[in-house]
């Protein structure tokens, strides 16, 4: 058996999910859209950590990915 919940950003965008499987301590992100990658597979604690995580990702501006996660390597 296992738990998910839909996480979102600021403007209602659906970011990804999180699942817990039963037996697990946390819950795994899974994208829904590939400019949230990054954070597919990342475990976070509660479902709400993972909130924060995916605002904390676009930078509170609604859904697209902060600046400073978006540029090349140079």
């Amino acid at each position: 058996m296992s738990e998910g919940f839909t996480i979102e950003t600021a403007r209602g965008e659906t970011a990804g999910i999180v699942v817990r499987w039963q037996g697990e301590r946390g819950y795994r992100f899974h994208a829904a859209d590939r400019k949230f990658h990054a954070l597919d597979g990342h475990v976070f604690a509660t479902p709400s950590a993972a909130e924060r995580a995916v605002a904390d990702f676009t930078g509170g501006n609604g859904g697209r990915p902060a600046a400073s996660n978006t540029r090349a390597a140079a």
